[in-house]
């Protein structure tokens, strides 16, 4: 059974949110993609970042890395900094114990010490920053307020009550059997190399019938969509163990390392490398002593976890 959220309704939830605590934030999809609504604006240094192809492409690998860790925390939500600096939570949406979104926002200032987190800012910025702006850029920084520990805990709570009306009423159910038996079997063998001739052999639905129920219930062609599906299931490795990340391209199905690399940088906007780097922060380790696993073949390990 697939989830179809009214999008109208939890836009105007949303935007009131927005309206009356000032922050702003995006609602992805349940695979991290597609910002389906955007609600109260971005701050003018935000706008400033996505105005550029790399800090716009930054931001949307940091979405996609917050919605991993906010799956994978087992919390209502999980708070995070940006790839900039700036604190951000993401919520997942869960209805029947499965998220089918993911709600994103924040781009905000602690109040623990402002002045250096904007320094480190701008010195995260300096690769992408057109250096004539650099002036308009520091003010625009300086024009984002500076947020409490109560304000955020408050805005929290809040958005989990907007949550709770999200699922009780702006959710519902949508039976689709041809399609629970093909996303069935790409979750069954996302270990394996997935082909439309595959699946049809499998559970005997003509490619048709395959692709066109793909495009309808995802958006996306079925390689993509199985791109995509292999990449998220990769950055879960990459979030949880210390596998090698040339034996998750094997484990999950792709024999050309330099493939997995360039399909990975292209959906989450980074190499897994500097994926895992940046989650071995987020989680508060200490990269120094991350030690990854000796090679290891991919009949030591069972084909799921």
């Amino acid at each position: 059974m697939g989830t179809i959220l009214d999008f109208e309704r939890i836009g105007i939830l949303l935007n009131s949110f927005s309206v009356i605590s000032g922050f702003c934030a995006d609602m992805l999809d349940r695979n991290y993609f597609g910002q389906c609504i955007h609600f109260g604006g971005l701050y003018p240094f935000c706008e400033l970042v996505h105005s550029t192809a790399e800090g716009y492409r930054r931001c949307l690998a940091s979405d996609r890395g917050g919605c991993t860790s906010a799956r994978l925390c087992g919390q209502d939500y999980y708070v995070y900094r940006c790839h900039i600096g700036l604190t951000e939570m993401c919520f997942p949406v869960v209805y029947n114990g499965e998220p089918c979104g993911y709600i994103i926002f924040g781009s905000m200032l602690t109040d623990e010490d402002p002045e250096d987190i904007r320094r480190v800012v701008l010195e995260r910025c300096a690769d992408f920053m057109p250096q004539r702006d650099k002036e308009k850029w520091r003010a625009a920084l300086e024009a984002i307020p500076t947020v409490s520990a109560d304000r955020r805990e408050a805005g929290a709570r809040v958005m989990l009550s907007c949550i709770e009306t999200i699922t009780a009423k702006y959710i519902r159910i949508q039976d689709d059997p041809i399609w629970e038996r093909i996303d069935g079997y790409i979750d069954e063998h996302i270990h394996d190399r997935i082909t439309v001739e595959n699946i049809s052999a499998e559970i005997f639905i003509s490619p048709s019938t395959i692709y066109h129920r793909t495009k309808q219930n995802t958006g996306m062609s079925l390689s993509n969509y199985v791109a995509r599906r292999k990449m998220i299931k990769a950055s879960e490795y990459l979030y949880l163990t210390d596998y090698k990340i040339n034996y998750i391209s094997t484990l999950l199905g792709i024999d050309d390392y330099n493939y997995f690399s360039r399909l990975f940088r292209r959906i989450f906007g980074m190499s897994p490398t500097q994926y895992r780097s940046a989650n071995i922060h987020r989680l508060g380790l200490d990269p120094s002593r991350y030690r990854p696993s000796p090679s290891i073949s991919v009949s030591e390990h069972p084909k799921k976890l």
